[in-house]
C-alpha cells in the first residue's frame, strides 16, 4: 500500500528531475515567444547530444546527496564530497555550474578538505538550493535540524552565506509541504524568514518581501524578482530573466507555488516560463511542489518519460523508508 507520505517523497524525487528535464532544453535560451504552459508541458525537448528527457547537475547531485543520506543515515559532508567529486572524476558531471567545478577541482587535487573546498564568500550561485529537497525530507520531522544540515550540505561547494540560505529554504519549505495538507502563504513566509534570519539578513528581508509581491500584479512581483539578479556577477546574463544567483532563483520558485501551492504543473509551467536559468528553477520547483501535491500529481507522461524514471521511484521510496526507520528509532 503506497502511503500519502511515500507519495510526496517520489513526488519530491521525480519532481526534481522533471522540473529540470523540461527546463534544460532553455536554459539561458530565449523562451520562444508566445510558448503556452500546455505546449511545454506536452513532453520533453531535445538537449544537444543527449536523449530526450535528461536531467542535468540539479537532479544528478540531489540524487547523489539522497544516496550519501540513505548510507550514512546521516547528512555527512566527507561522504557527500566523496560521492559528488565522482561525477567530475568520470566526467559524467552534466552542465555543471563554476563554483561547483571549482570546489570539486580543489579536493580532487588534494588542496583543501571537504570544509574548506567550496568557492568563496561572493559566490552566491544557485548550486546549493537546486540539491536540498533530500534535506528536507530527512528531517520532516525534526525542522531544526535543517539550518545545520544545509550548511553542511551546501559548504562543500559555496561558502557564502546567502547560498547556504538557499538551501536551508528550500529544504524547510519541502518539509512544511509534506506537514501541512494546506499552504498558508503568512505562516509559510514567516517560517522562512525566520529559517534564514539566522544564516543571511540580506536574503530574509528578500522572503519578507514575498507577502508584498503575492498582492501586486503578477507581471510587476516577477519583474521585482528579476531585478534581484541584476548583481555585478551576474548583470547582463541569463537573457534579462531569473540569473543563477541564488535569491531571485528561490524567490521565483517560492512565489509562484505560494500563487498555486496545489497545482504542480501551473507551478512548474510559470516557472520555467519565466525564463532564465530555467533548468534549476524548474528543479526546484518540482522538488518543492512535488513534495507538497506528492507524485500523483505529476502528469504520467512525464513522470515515467525522465530519463531513470523507475530508479528516481526507487529512490524516493528508499529514502522514505529509511527516514521512517530513523524516526521509529528515536520514539
Amino acid at each position: 500500500m503506497i502511503t500519502d507520505l511515500q507519495n510526496k517523497f517520489t513526488g519530491c524525487i521525480i519532481g526534481t528531475a522533471v522540473g529540470d528535464a523540461l527546463g534544460a532544453p532553455f536554459e539561458g535560451r530565449r523562451i520562444p515567444t508566445g510558448m503556452t504552459a500546455k505546449e511545454l508541458l506536452a513532453g520533453f525537448r531535445d538537449l544537444p547530444t543527449y536523449p530526450k528527457g535528461q536531467y542535468t547537475d540539479d537532479t544528478q547531485l540531489t540524487i547523489v546527496l539522497a544516496e550519501s543520506i540513505i548510507a550514512k543515515r546521516a547528512i555527512d559532508g566527507p561522504d557527500i564530497t566523496r560521492r559528488f567529486s565522482r561525477l567530475w572524476e568520470r566526467g559524467t558531471i552534466i552542465g555543471a555550474g563554476g563554483a561547483s567545478s571549482f570546489a570539486m577541482r580543489e579536493y580532487l587535487e588534494g588542496k583543501k578538505t571537504w570544509d574548506q573546498c567550496g568557492a568563496p564568500p561572493g559566490q552566491a550561485g544557485n548550486g546549493t538550493a537546486m540539491r536540498a529537497g533530500p534535506i528536507g525530507l530527512w528531517h520532516f520531522d525534526e525542522t531544526e535540524m535543517i539550518p545545520e544540515s544545509a550548511t553542511i550540505a551546501s559548504i562543500i561547494t559555496h561558502r557564502d552565506r546567502r547560498a547556504v540560505a538557499g538551501a536551508a529554504v528550500v529544504a524547510s519549505t519541502v518539509a512544511y509541504g509534506i506537514t501541512h495538507p494546506r499552504v498558508d502563504p503568512v505562516e509559510l513566509i514567516d517560517l522562512l524568514h525566520s529559517v534564514c534570519s539566522d544564516i543571511n539578513e540580506e536574503f530574509a528581508a528578500q522572503i519578507k518581501n514575498l507577502g508584498t509581491w503575492l498582492g501586486e500584479d503578477e507581471e510587476q512581483a516577477v519583474q521585482h524578482i528579476i531585478d534581484l539578479g541584476q548583481i555585478d556577477s551576474f548583470k547582463g546574463s541569463w537573457n534579462g530573466r531569473i540569473t543563477a544567483y541564488v535569491i531571485p532563483t528561490v524567490l521565483i520558485v517560492l512565489y509562484y507555488f505560494l500563487m498555486h501551492p496545489d497545482d504542480f504543473t501551473t507551478t512548474l509551467s510559470k516557472v520555467i516560463l519565466t525564463g532564465g536559468d530555467v533548468d534549476t528553477t524548474g528543479a526546484i520547483a518540482g522538488a518543492i511542489s512535488g513534495a507538497h501535491n506528492g507524485f500523483g500529481d505529476i502528469p504520467i507522461r512525464l513522470a515515467s518519460g525522465v530519463k531513470d524514471a523507475t530508479a528516481l521511484r526507487e529512490l524516493g521510496q528508499k529514502l522514505y523508508e529509511i527516514t521512517l526507520e530513523q524516526i521509529k528509532k528515536k520514539s
